[in-house]
């Protein structure tokens, strides 16, 4: 099916969860040409080659055009596209070689690769790289034991055999870290393939809930019922994995904004986010009802668009928060790192 997003025609679906981020390295199959007049500029293609090397590029690099680096934010692994740049976002006024100033480009694009990667990683490659870490291990502590000169260094440096293999364990540890979110991936394949965008939710609240309750307590007691408006630029296939790191072995940098509004609030919120009014009944509804000295509510936003209100427990209990909510007196937001 062919679909069409900001200039971007697409004729080929992708896996629909490995997207491009800036600073990333995509490898692309695209051939260029001069909208207007139908001549091509530009492409990997070689005649006599059935399988071209991809080209390289840095999204969001000063090497890519503008306009590239923003379709490709929005395409995913093995999407193949038609991308309709305007001179602005391409060439601009200068043009380039075959390419006239003032030129609106045209690309076939395939995203091929996101750092090297044609898919996520799979099982397979995990249960594998945990065997050569694994018998990597093994022969330190072969050598370890063979080798009395080795044997006497260690012990020094890592108080005896154990502590030396502590040490290599954790080294292990260290290295899988990068794959917990491909475990993850795999897993949830296994189950079917579909991301609860609600339990996403829920967990990131948990795990920023020793933040979150007593900033809540704070503003209860300041500005009576109300809500936590959070705000997430990170979609919702990156809020899914509990570790930090994705399918891709990329390292995430998620954070949320956060700031405790009432009801009062909420229709300036509808002139940024028009798509809320669908909520408004059911949020207005959960800050009636809420008990103060038990919950706290959350209108959840994500990058993707996700909304949805939220109900959490109190944890730590009402005590608690309320003796940690003096440092945040002063505080009308907050932003919180969940990686």
């Amino acid at each position: 099916m062919v679909q069409v997003k900001d200039g971007v025609v697409t004729t080929k679906e992708g896996d629909g969860y490995s997207y491009p981020k800036v600073g990333n390295t995509v490898g692309l199959q695209l051939t260029g040409f001069v909208q207007e007049s139908g001549v091509e500029f530009d492409s990997t293609r070689v005649d006599g080659e059935e399988e071209p090397a991809p080209r390289e590029f840095v999204v969001g690099g000063p090497e890519t055009l503008p306009g590239l680096s923003a379709a490709l934010r929005g395409m995913s692994l093995g999407q193949q596209a038609t991308v309709t740049i305007p001179p602005e976002l391409a060439f601009g006024d200068a043009g380039c070689d075959g390419v006239p100033g003032g030129s609106t480009v045209r690309y076939e694009v395939e995203l091929v690769t996101i750092n090297g990667r044609k898919a996520p990683i799979t099982a397979q490659e995990l249960d594998n790289y945990q065997e050569k870490c694994n018998e990597w291990m093994g022969k330190k502590m072969e050598e370890f034991d063979s080798n009395p000169e080795v044997a006497a260094k260690k012990s020094k440096k890592y108080e005896g055999r154990d502590g030396y293999k502590d040490f290599l364990e954790g080294e292990v540890h260290k290295k899988m870290q990068a794959y917990e979110g491909a475990r993850e991936f795999a897993e949830l394949f296994t189950e079917g393939g579909v991301i609860d965008k609600d339990e996403a939710a829920n967990n990131t609240l948990r795990r920023l809930r020793i933040y979150l309750c007593p900033f809540a307590v704070c503003k209860h007691g300041m500005h009576d019922r109300g809500f936590l408006w959070l705000l997430t630029p990170a979609p919702m296939r990156d809020l899914y994995f509990q570790g930090g790191y994705d399918q891709l072995g990329r390292r995430l940098e998620r954070s949320v904004f956060v700031e405790y509004m009432k009801m009062d609030n909420f229709d300036q919120l509808l002139e940024q986010f028009p798509d809320m009014g669908t909520i408004k009944e059911q949020l207005k509804k959960t800050v009636e009802e809420y008990e103060i000295t038990k919950h706290l509510v959350c209108l959840f936003i994500a990058g993707d668009g996700y909304c949805n209100v939220l109900k959490m427990q109190l944890v730590p209990d009402y005590q608690i928060c309320l003796n940690l909510a003096e440092d945040y007196i002063d505080k009308d937001k907050i932003e919180l790192k969940i990686d």
